[in-house]
């Protein structure tokens, strides 16, 4: 998945063996970083907590923006 967003792809993703109930408002939490291992370990730390996931990576300046929603 990490290497379809340094294709230049938006990715997402949601474990399916969480639980999340519906709500009127969103939990939205943003995450930057270099790292590729750094965002690897924050994508699948948030998964686990029932947040969908969203990678982009950003060619031009090395930066992997994260964002979960729940």
């Amino acid at each position: 998945m990490f290497s379809m967003a340094e294709q230049g792809h938006k990715v997402s993703f949601r474990l399916q063996n969480t639980f999340s109930q519906i709500t009127y408002t969103k939990d939205v939490v943003t995450y930057s970083t270099t790292d590729h291992d750094d965002a690897y370990k924050w994508a699948d730390i948030m998964g686990k907590k029932g947040y969908s996931v969203t990678i982009e990576y950003d060619e031009r300046t090395g930066i992997y923006t994260c964002t979960a929603i729940k």
